[in-house]
């Protein structure tokens, strides 16, 4: 006779939880590559306008990514953070308000997203209700494309 087979319950998925204009975002934590403070992002002429410049990052640069304006939500006035994100060996910064926390979330918790803005459709993958806040999660692979498309 055969032992029953063990279920497991699906793995819980690690995002960090940020905010863009006053909106709440989240992005899987494996493709963050890390968090900086926004630093001297030094415009580049001729740039698409969802490319605010580029900043030094440990000697090399980095395209940062105007994040609020890409997903129609505003301006980022008040940017502390920028987020590097990575797809298919590609980096780019986020621009962001703030890098809030890691959040670890069970899959049943993620929905279809239902982004009212069509602009923001193809840049969400998901989005989860965390207390009071609806929360966008970011297709990362999207913005990358996004960011180095000319």
């Amino acid at each position: 006779m055969s032992e029953p087979t063990e279920i497991r319950p699906a793995p819980e998925q690690h995002f960090l939880l940020l905010t863009i204009a006053e909106e709440w975002y989240a992005i899987a934590l494996d493709q963050v590559r890390g968090v900086v403070t926004t630093g001297q992002i030094t415009p580049v002429p001729g740039a698409p306008s969802h490319i605010i410049g580029v900043q030094n990052l440990q000697g090399r640069l980095l395209a940062i990514l105007d994040t609020a304006s890409l997903l129609q939500i505003g301006s980022q006035q008040q940017a502390g953070h920028i987020v590097v994100v990575s797809h298919d060996h590609l980096e780019l910064g986020c621009l962001v308000r703030r890098a809030e926390d890691i959040v670890n979330i069970g899959p049943d918790a993620l929905e279809e997203p239902l982004s009212t803005i069509e602009a923001q459709r193809r840049f969400l993958t998901a989005q989860l209700r965390l207390d009071s806040h609806l929360v966008g999660v970011l297709d990362v692979g999207a913005l990358v494309e996004e960011g180095i498309r000319v």
